[in-house]
């Protein structure tokens, strides 16, 4: 009789543990399931920030010991996303890639060291632009928002130019570098770029113009069949500006008086000069181009510059280090990704007036030919400072949003 109890207790058992055994199989199935049509689902705009963050801009690899022989504004993001935050409908709208698209893309980038500006150019445009292109073209397709944002074309981020114009680039003398650690907002305009736009474009371009570098390109807005500059871009490979060159170089500088025929033999020299070469190159491709608003970017860091438009000798610079600048504590965080950054930088370019004539002529006027060749300058750096800097201190760039 025991064992009889005994044997049916055990089959009890059994039958208990195949059951759960079972459930688990049909929660551990649904799960799958439910991942993988989360996958494959759309995302919105803030889960793509977060996703693009984590997934792409942290997979960056930088290849140290490459040779040498490869070839801000400084205005209140938050005033854009204010504009966006004020539009919840968009922003949890599922209209942009996919976690399995994301993650196809970083099945392209991992194991790929960025060694020169073209590898560079290819890692940026595969982990930020085409996503601020998209999201961009999802608010042109909404009329309220194009509206609202005063997209008043395609915004393209292809390059135009010959790919044949290159040149080791003269920059400008007499230009000032001053520091924006409180960020202005632009003045608002009522009308942006368009076709007036492009008229004054053709109107205001100067007789100083040069050939650009390779490294260096402008996005366009193309609106009635013209394309309008709205602002440039010039990558620097990160084993050859690094973090700490850019942390130390940048500070508010006078070329002709801190940096045009110095000596010095420390890093805090080596450094600014550096970095004062490679914003001149920047600086002098923006006012033959005729826009305001460009960024430097090495993958690891973007430093967005802005020329202001009564004072076309001085370039304003902002520094941002995505990777340091997210925080998880931080309630704005998604905005301080590389997307978050460089599409708030787009719409501030979009919003202002093409500069003036009086602007041109005072650029053309004021400004003096700085003869400099970026890799001799940083030849010039001793190896062993190059590539074991000082510590730098960087303080991730945490704007605030106002209260109201």
């Amino acid at each position: 009789m025991e064992e009889t109890i005994a044997e049916l207790r055990r089959q009890v058992e059994e039958q208990q543990r195949l059951r759960e055994a079972a459930e688990r199989r049909e929660e551990e199935e649904r799960q799958a399931r439910e991942a993988a049509e989360w996958r494959v689902q759309s995302n919105s705009l803030f889960r793509l920030l977060d996703r693009c963050h984590d997934s792409l801009s942290q997979a960056i690899q930088v290849e140290a010991d490459a040779t040498l022989t490869t070839q801000g504004d400084a205005a209140d993001p938050e005033q854009v996303w204010e504009k966006l935050d004020r539009t919840a409908a968009f922003t949890s709208r599922p209209l942009f890639p996919s976690d399995a698209k994301i993650d196809y893309v970083v099945t392209n980038i991992q194991n790929k060291p960025i060694y020169s500006e073209a590898s560079l150019r290819n890692f940026e445009r595969d982990t930020v632009d085409n996503s601020v292109g998209k999201v961009i073209q999802a608010l042109r397709d909404d009329e309220p928002l194009r509206q609202e944002f005063r997209i008043q074309g395609r915004v393209t981020f292809y390059d135009r130019a010959n790919p044949s114009e290159t040149s080791l680039e003269n920059s400008l003398e007499r230009m000032n570098l001053h520091d924006v650690r409180t960020p202005r907002r632009p003045a608002d305009t009522r009308h942006g770029r368009g076709r007036g736009a492009a008229q004054r474009q053709k109107r205001n371009g100067t007789a100083r113009r040069r050939n650009r570098r390779a490294d260096q390109f402008c996005v366009h807005l193309v609106a009635d069949e013209q394309h309008i500059p709205v602002y440039a871009v010039e990558f620097e490979a990160p084993h050859k500006v690094t973090i700490p060159e850019l942390v130390t170089g940048l500070h508010q500088t006078d070329l002709a008086r801190d940096v045009i025929d110095q000596e010095g033999d420390i890093f805090e020299f080596y450094a600014t000069r550096l970095i004062a070469t490679v914003v001149t190159q920047i600086f002098s491709y923006m006012i033959d181009s005729g826009v305001r608003y460009g960024y430097i970017c090495t993958g690891e860091a973007f430093v967005f510059l802005h020329i202001p438009k009564d004072d076309p000798t001085v370039v304003q610079y902002f520094l941002c280090i995505p990777n340091q600048d997210v925080q998880a504590d931080d309630e704005l965080r998604l905005h301080r990704t590389a997307i978050g950054q460089v599409l708030a930088f787009t719409f501030q370019a979009l919003a202002v007036e093409p500069p003036t004539q009086e602007w041109h002529d005072a650029a053309h006027d004021k400004l003096a030919t700085w003869k400099v060749e970026y890799l001799d300058v940083l030849r010039e750096i001793p190896e062993t400072l190059h590539k074991d800097p000082p510590a730098s201190n960087y303080r991730p760039s945490h704007w605030k949003r106002e209260r109201k």
